[in-house]
């Protein structure tokens, strides 16, 4: 018996149109599992937990490494509910009146939080947030979105949105 190589046929042609869809079918599996891990949702209560310790408890629950320096963090508590939100969602919320800012998600890995004095002057934060495209309004994520005259500032994410706190 001799030995013959296996083939799919589409009449004599070899059917290259069913490997194409296998392909396809498999890279948007790949991209809808890389953008389930990007939207990924936090719910969780703090009852009057240290922040530090909700830092940690939000990295775990989250794919990113949230950079604190402890000293700074340990004589602050948190009481919140948080349900179903994203990591700067859930930042924002425990960070809420407390002297801190959270940067934006860096190399879709970290986040810092850091201390910056609050300005007795200051009552009003505003959220500022939108979209960077390009030229034939594709969304242009990495790009990095600073206040002018300051250091504050966010990079968009992967769909080229942005969402940035302001006094």
């Amino acid at each position: 018996m001799k030995h013959q190589n296996v083939f799919l046929l589409l009449g004599n042609k070899p059917c290259y149109s069913l490997l194409g869809s296998v392909l396809l079918v498999c890279f948007l599996f790949m991209t809808s599992f890389v953008y389930a891990q990007e939207q990924k949702r936090i719910t969780v209560e703090f009852e009057n937990e240290s922040l530090a310790e909700v830092l940690k408890k939000l990295e775990k629950l989250s794919s990113y490494k949230i950079l604190f320096t402890y000293d700074q963090v340990q004589k602050y508590s948190v009481t919140a509910s948080l349900k179903n939100v994203s990591i700067l969602e859930a930042l924002k919320k425990v960070l809420e009146g407390k002297p801190f800012v959270y940067s934006d998600i860096t190399d879709d890995k970290y986040i810092s939080v850091k201390y910056q004095k609050l300005d007795e002057k200051i009552v009003d934060v505003k959220t500022i947030s939108g979209y960077v495209v390009d030229s034939k309004y594709e969304p242009l994520p990495g790009v990095t979105v600073i206040i002018k005259g300051t250091t504050v500032g966010v990079a968009t994410n992967s769909e080229g949105k942005f969402e940035l706190s302001v006094p």
